[in-house]
This record gives C-alpha cells, structure tokens and sequence, in this order.
C-alpha cells in the first residue's frame, strides 16, 4: 500500500530535527574522509530535506517506500577543482571505513558520448549514523561536481531545467555553455598539471593541508601567507622540503592527535587562557608543522628559529608539550 503525502509528511515532520543533526553527522564524516585522501579543497555541505518538500515529492512520485526510493531525503553535495578530483572523491567514499558505496551512478560512462548534456556523478551511500524511522540504514546521495559543473547545473536548473520545451535556437546556445563548460574543465586539468611541477607547488600542497586540518580542529580563521612564511622559513632553515614535511606531519597527526587536542583545548582560540599575542599560532595550520618539529627534534628547531619572529609563540607550544630542549639557556 502506497503511503500518502500526508502520512509521509507528519511521519517525518515529527523527526526532522533529528534528520538535520544526521545530515550534519554526515557532512563532517564526507569531509573526513575526502581530506584523508588529500582532496583538501572540497567543499562539502549535506542537508534533510524539508518536510514541505518531501509531501510535494510524494505528491508527484507516489512512491510505495519513499524511504527506500526517494534517494535524497538527506542529500549532499561534493564540489571539487578539477575532473580528476571527482574521482578521488569516489575513491575516498569506496575506502571509507565509515561510509559505504552502495552504488556509483555515472553518467559519463552511461550516456551517449556524441550527445551534449551535462553528465552527473552521484554516489549512493549509507552510513551508521543516517537511519530510517525503524533504524535500518538510510541510503543517501552524494552529488559530486566540478565547480564548473555546478555553475552550470545551477545555471540550467534556474533557466530551462523542466520548463517545458525548449526552443532549438534556446537550448543550442546552452549547448554552446555547456561545451564551454567542458572545456574549462579540461583546460583546467592540464593546468593543475603544469602547476604541480613546479617548485613551489609542494609549499602550496604543504599549505593547504596544514590549513584543512588544523581549521577541521579549531573552526578559526586561519591566514594562507603566514603559513606560507612559515614553510618558507623552515625549508630554508634546512629542516626539510615541503614533501618531507608533509610526511613529518602526516605520521606525527596519527601518532599525536591526543597531544594536538590538548594543546588546542589549553590554549586555542576557544580556550579560556587565549592570549592572541602568544597564541595565535593555536589557530594556524603551521600550529601542527612547528609540533612535529618539536617532537622529532625541539634543539634542532630551537636553533633553527633563534632570533626569529616565530620563536616566541613556538616556545610556549614546547613548554605545553614538555619540549624544554627548545628553551633558551
């Protein structure tokens, strides 16, 4: 027996708050997972629907088991650079220990290659922390993008997305976007590609990552050039390059992270003891560069940094940890 709008309705009305804390459980794990697998730049966002939307769904579908077919009832939305991006996104989701793919629906492979549309990529996942009313797992949908894709998804569903027919003339110069569109991307792809032999490519990576994880932590603002500043100092200081840091960094965060809460409980910007003097760092992504220094060796960094404007607030942060070797005599 179909349920009715109504039913649905009042069912998920009733639950809806706890549905949006689902999605927003779900955003934060998407953006784990994503991260983990060096895609630092994505921007994630998950949200429930409405119960007002769902009853006009409902209306329209007349599904039997709008749980089990009403793909986004809570729906997120994945936005990358580059196209090669959206394939790290799904590797991500397929290696996640907390998610799990149940289907990868691309319509690049399904579609027919000499027509012109926009061609989607949606994974289909559940998680433990999204369930239906009776507890079973909700299958939820991950919409991934380009930012290029989303501005003309968004551009297309504004316009001409199911407005009826379309006029020739109409939908041949949104053909015209839409290759536009495509071509950005590859031009795109093969620019990143350029930029990445750089040298100072590494430093932005470096940058990026130190960023992403320490504002997933502390939730603050953080500056892009002083971090730069900072990788620039270090390297020059003959600490290592920027590839060398960043696998300094990675082991430190999975063998420290206890150590890196309690320093960002103590003297982070959340922190009652916050002094924006000494304590900035505490909201930087170099907070985590300058703590895996100090643990592989606080008398080398001591001396590394000597007479410089980052000794200071580094000095507390080894003073916190335990690191005394980094003091002045």
């Amino acid at each position: 027996m179909t349920t009715t709008a109504r039913e649905l309705y009042d069912q998920y009305a009733e639950l809806h708050e706890q549905y949006k804390s689902q999605a927003r459980q779900l955003e934060i794990a998407l953006a784990e997972c994503i991260g983990e697998r060096g895609v630092l730049k994505a921007s994630v966002s998950a949200r429930a629907k409405e119960p007002l939307e769902l009853f006009k769904k409902q209306l329209r579908k007349k599904y039997s088991d709008p749980w089990s077919e009403c793909a986004d009832i809570i729906g997120a939305r994945v936005i990358v650079g580059t196209s090669s991006e959206r394939s790290e996104v799904v590797a991500s989701l397929r290696n996640s220990k907390v998610l799990e793919v149940v289907e990868v629906e691309n319509q690049e492979e399904q579609s027919d290659p000499s027509v012109i549309r926009y061609r989607g990529l949606h994974a289909h996942i559940t998680s433990d922390a999204v369930r239906r009313p009776d507890g079973t797992l909700l299958q939820c949908e991950v919409q991934i993008r380009t930012a290029a894709q989303h501005a003309w998804a968004e551009t297309e569903h504004r316009y001409i997305y199911k407005k009826g027919e379309v006029p020739d003339a109409v939908r041949r110069h949104f053909n015209r976007l839409l290759v536009l569109m495509e071509l950005f991307d590859l031009q795109l792809e093969e620019g990143v590609a350029m930029a990445r032999e750089l040298d100072g490519f590494r430093r932005l990576e470096l940058s990026q990552y130190l960023e992403v994880t320490v504002n997933h932590l502390t939730h603050a603002p953080s500056d892009a050039q002083l971090t730069m500043d900072v990788i620039e100092q270090v390297e020059a200081a003959g600490l290592g390059s920027a590839v060398e840091l960043r696998a300094l960094v990675e082991v430190y965060m999975r063998e420290n992270l206890e150590e890196v809460l309690s320093v960002i409980d103590e003297y982070g910007p959340q922190s009652d003891s916050h002094d924006v003097t000494s304590g900035w760092i505490t909201t930087q992504g170099e907070l985590i560069l300058v703590l895996a220094l100090l643990d592989r060796d606080e008398y080398q960094l001591s001396n590394a940094l000597a007479g410089s404007d980052l000794f200071d607030p580094v000095e507390r942060l080894a003073m916190a940890t335990g690191r005394i070797g980094f003091l002045r005599n």
